[in-house]
């Protein structure tokens, strides 16, 4: 019945096409394929009431989708074509000729289609491999940092029992002393950092103590606690965890006599800034560092900064790298969230 109403609303004559058997396939494969886009369509527009912001990470699968649009819709317009020429009989032409035309570039669209849903389906098998990787790599750092949380509370308690000893036999000054030795020693338990951003904090304490294994001096001066921010905590946490990490990894290769990691965090009118600098060697190709799979470090690596560009870009952050002989310095900037 569609078929029947669209053919003689666009004024081809239903008699002359349904003569060619080749044509009444064109009549039933026309309306199907309006109703297939149509369907479509409205999975889509219920699809999008369910995603939030973060739904930029779906665009592969909206390319996707377009590409099926778009290739039904050209098979469409070919198929009108071809019966408004078999009904006009003042043009020579031959039917079959026409079909076969029709059929060879439906034929290829649809190869086209089937391979960019192959290419981006491989695209988003990496991107789970790489978020599977982030989050191993995270719950490596979380355990790290409880073993380093444990190791300090172990400590405390060791030098609390050792005070209140030397207070109870009445030894003050051996305990006032005591007390000074242990808030200048650098390799005890305390606390190195105290932001009032516990994320940040678990995470500068927990590298200060695996960078002062490689003699690196790791420093920092927060002055925005990143709260007013679409990036979670756990998002903040892989960003900073993977740039550090691969810092000390560079330094650490390295004989200098000085070597240092620093991070700044401040705020500005619309963005935060987030720099972390290091004095390691200079990149010389620093575009080439955020593709996927590249790596200085062998083989089943250089998925992270791969998977920190793609994370920022899709809450509209940047990331920049600036580096020389001297100096190397990832600088992020994310903006502040209208509501705050």
């Amino acid at each position: 019945m569609l078929s029947i109403v669209f053919i003689s609303f666009i004024g081809i004559n239903l008699e002359r096409v349904l003569e060619n058997q080749m044509s009444k396939i064109l009549v039933y494969y026309i309306p199907i394929s309006v109703m297939f886009i149509v369907i479509r369509l409205l999975k889509y527009k219920k699809f999008i009431k369910k995603v939030d912001n973060s739904s930029k990470m779906y665009i592969n699968k909206q390319i996707e989708s377009m590409v099926l649009y778009i290739s039904a819709l050209i098979m469409i317009i070919m198929g009108i074509v071809v019966l408004l020429v078999y009904n006009n009989k003042s043009l020579v032409y031959s039917t079959e000729r026409f079909l076969i035309l029709f059929l060879t570039f439906s034929f290829i669209l649809i190869l086209i289609g089937l391979i960019l849903i192959l290419i981006n389906y491989n695209k988003r098998k990496v991107l789970d491999e790489v978020e599977r990787n982030l989050i191993e790599n995270n719950l490596k750092q979380m355990k790290d940092t409880v073993d380093v949380l444990r190791l300090q509370r172990h400590d405390y308690m060791n030098h609390l029992q050792v005070i209140l000893l030397q207070i109870s036999n009445g030894k003050n000054e051996d305990a006032r002393n005591y007390i000074l030795g242990i808030s200048s020693d650098d390799s005890s338990g305390i606390t190195y950092f105290s932001t009032g951003n516990s994320y940040i904090d678990a995470i500068l304490n927990t590298k200060k103590r695996r960078a002062l294994k490689y003699d690196i001096q790791l420093t920092a001066c927060i002055d925005s606690l990143l709260e007013d921010i679409e990036l979670s905590d756990s998002e903040i946490s892989s960003i900073l965890l993977n740039i550090i990490d691969n810092a000390i990894d560079e330094l650490k290769k390295h004989n200098k006599d000085y070597k240092y990691i620093h991070i700044d965090v401040y705020k500005e009118e619309y963005y935060h800034n987030i720099s972390i600098k290091n004095n390691g060697s200079i990149i010389k190709d620093k575009k080439k560092i955020f593709e996927l799979g590249y790596s200085s470090k062998g083989i089943n690596r250089g998925y992270g900064l791969y998977a920190i560009k793609k994370l920022l870009e899709s809450y509209n952050c940047s990331i920049d790298v600036c580096s020389d002989d001297m100096e190397t310095e990832f600088n992020i900037q994310v903006p502040i969230t209208v509501n705050s």
